[in-house]
C-alpha cells in the first residue's frame, strides 16, 4: 500500500499544504516547527482514526482557524481510493472516494500505515496496557469487526461498573441487570480474546525472522500472549465461559 497525496489546510501549523508522493522511498525534509511531523499525523489520522499526539481532534485546529481538512490519496491491494476527514466546530465530515461515511471503522480499515516514534519504547519499556495498546490499535486497522468488539465491551464495562458503584452506595439496583452486562462483557471479550491470539501468533513469526536477520542468527526472538484466562481456548464459545 503506498500514499499518492496528502492535503491538509488549517492543521496543527499547516496552514495549506500539498504533497505528492513517488512510489519508493519519500522523505520529508525542513528546518524545525516546518511541519513534518504534523503532516506525518495528518497521514496517520486515516490509520488509526485519530491523532497519535492529541486526546482530542480539536486540539488539532490551527490557531486562529475554525476547523481543519486533511484529504488523501493512495493505492492498495484493491486499487485506488481517496479518504477526507474533516472537522469544523462539532461537525465531522467523512469521507470515502467522495461519499459520506458515519463510521470511524470505514475509513480505518481501508488506508493501512506503520508508525514509529519514540514513544513506541514503551511496548517494550512500559506496563502491559502500551502493549495492548499496540495490539489494539494493529488490529483496528487489519479487522474492522475488532474496533466494535472492543467498543462494545468497553460501554458494557462501562455501564456493568456504573450499577456496581451504585449498589456499593446502597442504592437499589437489580442484580439481572448486572449479569446482563456481565454477560456482554464476556462475550465481547472472547472475541477480542481470539483476535489477539490469533494476531500475536502471526506477528511471532515475522519478528523471529527479523531477529535471525539482524542478529546474523545470533540471538532469536519469541512472542508469548499471556492472558489472565487458561491456556489452550480455541472458541468464542469456551472463550467467553472463562470470562
Amino acid at each position: 500500500m503506498i500514499i499518492k497525496r496528502f492535503r491538509a489546510e488549517g492543521f496543527r501549523n499547516i496552514e495549506h499544504c500539498d504533497i505528492e508522493f513517488s512510489p519508493g522511498v519519500n522523505l520529508l525534509h525542513g528546518k524545525n516547527a516546518q511541519g513534518k511531523t504534523n503532516a506525518i499525523e495528518g497521514i496517520y489520522v486515516f490509520s488509526r482514526g485519530k491523532s497519535f499526539r492529541a486526546r482530542e481532534d480539536s486540539e488539532l485546529i490551527r490557531f486562529g482557524d475554525e476547523g481543519f481538512r486533511l484529504y488523501i490519496e493512495y493505492e492498495g491491494a484493491d486499487g485506488e481510493g481517496q479518504l477526507e476527514y474533516a472537522l469544523f466546530g462539532k461537525e465531522r465530515l467523512r469521507k470515502k472516494n467522495g461519499y459520506k461515511i458515519k463510521k470511524v471503522s470505514e475509513m480505518i480499515s481501508c488506508f493501512r500505515s506503520v508508525l514509529f516514534y519514540p514513544d513506541d519504547l514503551k511496548i517494550i519499556k512500559g506496563g502491559p496496557e502500551e502493549r495492548r495498546g499496540f495490539i489494539n490499535v494493529a488490529l483496528s486497522q487489519c479487522h474492522p469487526s475488532y474496533l466494535k468488539y472492543y467498543s462494545d465491551y468497553k460501554k458494557a464495562l462501562e455501564n456493568r461498573n456504573c450499577l456496581l458503584k451504585f449498589a456499593q452506595k446502597g442504592f437499589f439496583t437489580d442484580e439481572r441487570e448486572i449479569e446482563s452486562w456481565s454477560a456482554s462483557m464476556a462475550e465481547y471479550a472472547s472475541y477480542i480474546y481470539l483476535m489477539r491470539e490469533e494476531y500475536i501468533e502471526k506477528l511471532k513469526i515475522h519478528a523471529k525472522k527479523i531477529m535471525t536477520e539482524i542478529s546474523d542468527g545470533k540471538e532469536n526472538m519469541e512472542l508469548v500472549y499471556e492472558p489472565d484466562i487458561p491456556t489452550g481456548i480455541k472458541s468464542r464459545e469456551k472463550a467467553a465461559e472463562a470470562y
